[in-house]
């Protein structure tokens, strides 16, 4: 995982990373991902984010709104929130049942 990796570019919080970012070049594309972690996930519970750190933070989706349009305004584009279509939330209901979960 990323975050058990440190890089002095880090975004840290209390001596926790709490952003991570990974690039898969192939076949002349590149796939860019990157993770905020808001609260540890309980597959890997030693790393801990943002409300873990700091318990009294209200992370809620008005944040997360804010977070992205400062993020937009950095590579100044438009950030625009709109609801999955019924193709898009079929889609992620198949991967999720088929292609994107741990085994239990």
């Amino acid at each position: 995982l990323c975050f058990g990796r440190a890089d002095p570019n880090d975004i840290i919080l209390k001596g926790h990373k709490i952003l991570g970012s990974a690039q898969r070049r192939r076949r002349g594309a590149i796939l860019q991902h990157g993770s905020l972690l808001i609260k540890h996930s309980p597959h890997a519970t030693r790393f801990q984010g943002i409300v873990d750190l700091v318990p009294n933070t209200n992370f809620g989706s008005s944040m997360g709104v804010e977070l992205a349009s400062a993020i937009g305004s950095l590579f100044s584009g438009e950030i625009r929130l709109e609801p999955l279509s019924v193709k898009e939330r079929m889609r992620a209901t198949e991967l999720n049942e088929h292609g994107y979960r741990y085994p239990s």
